[in-house]
């Protein structure tokens, strides 16, 4: 029996959200099909890819700060998992 391993894009996108004058970072996964597995260091950068992309369209000051430090965070994260 032959087993064919297809590759399925895994797509995240991120969203800011204001909460007692807090911003977060909110992912959510799009098109999700056939994955039972996904790796940690697949799921962070694709959380910087989503962070990156909502940091070009961003205006304001607040949420491109929390952006900025939201991927300064996921990369450390990505180096320890080095």
């Amino acid at each position: 029996m032959n087993i064919l391993e297809v590759e399925f894009p895994l797509k995240i996108e991120a969203k800011t959200s204001k909460y007692k004058e807090k911003i977060n970072i909110i992912y959510s996964v799009a098109e999700l099909q056939h994955n039972f597995c996904i790796d940690k260091k697949e799921i962070i950068i694709e959380q910087i890819k989503a962070c990156e992309n909502l940091s070009r369209y961003t205006t304001n000051k607040s949420d491109s700060l929390a952006l900025e430090r939201e991927i300064s965070e996921l990369k450390l994260a990505l180096d320890i998992l080095h």
